[in-house]
């Protein structure tokens, strides 16, 4: 359960992504290129997703590191 509960964490994350970035505008996202600063920080929250499994912080969630196999699932 915790390796499900971690995959879940950091994918939820992770596909949040797009979300966030597309529903910055009220055009079309496509067209419009999002600031520097709202792109930073997004890749950020998304890079702590990943990286917090591995920290002290993580086990105290009941996070447990996961197996590089699900990190290239969750990329794909």
């Amino acid at each position: 359960m915790p390796l499900f509960h971690t995959g879940w964490f950091v994918e939820s994350l992770a596909t949040q992504t797009p979300v966030v970035l597309v529903i910055r505008t009220a055009g079309n996202p496509f067209k419009s290129r999002p600031g520097r600063p709202l792109l930073i920080g997004v890749l950020a929250i998304v890079a702590v997703a990943v990286v917090l499994p591995y920290t002290p912080v993580g086990s105290l969630l009941g996070f447990i590191p996961l197996p590089l196999s699900l990190l290239g699932a969750i990329a794909a």
